[in-house]
């Protein structure tokens, strides 16, 4: 039965000796050397580490633990892993936060807080269009979640995605990341403004779509 700890869990495992013969991390080998264990020499200073059916992380490094837990549960493909893990893993990353006005704000709440944005340009011909975003900025995708799908990050909090999409061929949108897009799309709705059906993309992020009138 696989069993998973972070942070404060390590020491816990530790402490009834099941670290002694096992590899693992925590937050630093002095904390679980604390609890007078006998397994230093098996101490690995990583984000996460996966022993078999054990699995432990430090308190920095959620995403690394989820994902080698979904990794051993076989809840998630590895590319799937690896993406999640590239875009949200990070660390020391700073997410800044701003506001986008839909109306003259009463209050606080009434505001839109971003997390980030993206540039989305549509390709039919996505082999040649990847090859050619890849020369301009010097480098293969950041990310590629699926299949006819390439990012790659600009800055701290913007992000330039190629999608394949005969349809909208020429065509361009932004996309803005915000915490909770439920909440989002109502204050959309309640100012007047339509949104399209939620679609999930590699398991991990849900977008919606909203087209400026006149607009397809």
């Amino acid at each position: 039965m696989p069993v998973a700890a972070i942070c404060g869990a390590t020491a816990g495992l530790a402490s009834a000796g099941l670290l002694d013969g096992r590899n693992h991390t925590s937050a630093a080998a002095e904390y679980l050397a604390a609890t007078g264990y006998q397994g230093g020499d098996h101490y690995i200073d990583e984000r996460a580490v996966a022993d078999g059916d054990l699995i432990t992380a430090g308190p920095q490094s959620p995403v690394q633990f989820a994902c080698a837990a979904l990794r051993r549960l076989g809840l998630a493909s590895s590319r799937t892993l690896e993406a999640y893990e590239r875009l949200f893993g990070g660390g020391t990353r700073v997410r800044s936060r701003f506001s986008w006005k839909l109306r003259p704000p009463a209050d606080e709440e009434s505001r839109v807080s971003l997390n980030d944005m993206s540039a989305v340009v549509a390709t039919r011909d996505y082999a040649t269009a990847l090859a050619w975003y890849s020369r301009i900025l010097g480098r293969d995708p950041d990310l590629e979640p699926i299949d006819g799908v390439a990012e790659w990050q600009i800055t701290a909090t913007a992000w330039l995605q190629l999608m394949e999409d005969a349809d909208r061929a020429g065509k361009s949108a932004v996309r803005f990341g915000v915490s909770d897009l439920a909440s989002q799309i109502a204050e959309l709705n309640d100012a007047g403004i339509a949104t399209g059906e939620s679609v999930v993309i590699a398991d991990m992020v849900k977008v919606v779509d909203v087209a400026r009138p006149g607009r397809q």
